[in-house]
């Protein structure tokens, strides 16, 4: 059976719904497996040590053994998103703003570079 194995917290509800739809579709042909992070056991998420970010060893060791009894063709990894968020896009050195046609949303702040739909959406399926 091939699967794809997702790991992380409350932005794994995406990804996880996306697929479960796509399925009951039959546009899908592999299962999702999810490791949920949110378990005591897996606080901190991270470890800010004098050589850097770490996984909490836990965590890495979990995904060694899913990896290892699933051998999964995708690995999703969905943890800290708030995170990487402010460090990789609200902080990101050349700040830009897009927005979804048709659904509700703010004006585009004009001080940004607009990133067009497409092109972001192009790139999150990629």
């Amino acid at each position: 059976m091939t699967v794809d194995l997702i790991f992380g917290n409350s932005h794994t509800v995406a990804y996880i719904s996306g697929h479960q739809r796509l399925a009951a579709q039959g546009r899908v042909d592999h299962d999702l497996h999810r490791a949920n992070f949110s378990d005591p056991r897996y606080h901190p998420d991270v470890q800010f040590l004098p050589e850097g970010v770490r996984a909490n060893p836990t965590i890495i060791e979990e995904l060694r053994s899913r990896i290892a009894a699933l051998n999964p063709i995708c690995l999703v990894t969905a943890a800290m998103g708030s995170f990487h968020w402010l460090e990789g896009m609200a902080l990101h050195e050349e700040p830009f703003d897009f927005w979804a046609p048709g659904l509700p949303g703010h004006p585009p702040d004009p001080t940004l570079e607009l990133i067009p739909y497409d092109l972001m959406a192009r790139h999150c399926r990629g």
